[in-house]
């Protein structure tokens, strides 16, 4: 999942960049915005992805407090896997959305 990652945030990076330097803007605070509002964006949809998983599972949060690394594995390795596509766009989503935020910013600076 990292590389995806890693390309979508060349390609969002590029494209704010590119739209900073026609407004005549720096382009490296807003590549780096880019990054920040990325990341922050993809922790927040994991986040919500976690209290998601524990609302359909209320056994998960006992395995929490119990703090047992293996059997929360063990617990959660079939649900994530039946749903991998579904999990894996949220967090993507999550992300975009954060892209989006700084090309609006970007959008409304000129």
């Amino acid at each position: 999942m990292g590389i995806p990652i890693l390309l979508l945030l060349i390609v969002f990076g590029f494209g704010n960049a590119r739209r900073a330097q026609q407004r005549g803007l720096k382009p490296a605070p807003w590549v780096l915005f880019t990054v920040l509002a990325f990341l922050a964006g993809t922790f927040l949809s994991i986040f919500l992805l976690v209290i998601i998983i524990m609302a359909k599972n209320p056994a998960m949060i006992e395995i929490a407090k119990m703090n047992d690394a293996n059997k929360m594995a063990a617990y959660l390795e079939p649900q994530l896997s039946a749903n991998i596509f579904l999990y894996s766009m949220l967090i993507f989503a999550g992300g975009f959305g954060g892209y989006l935020l700084v090309r609006y910013r970007l959008e409304r600076k000129s």
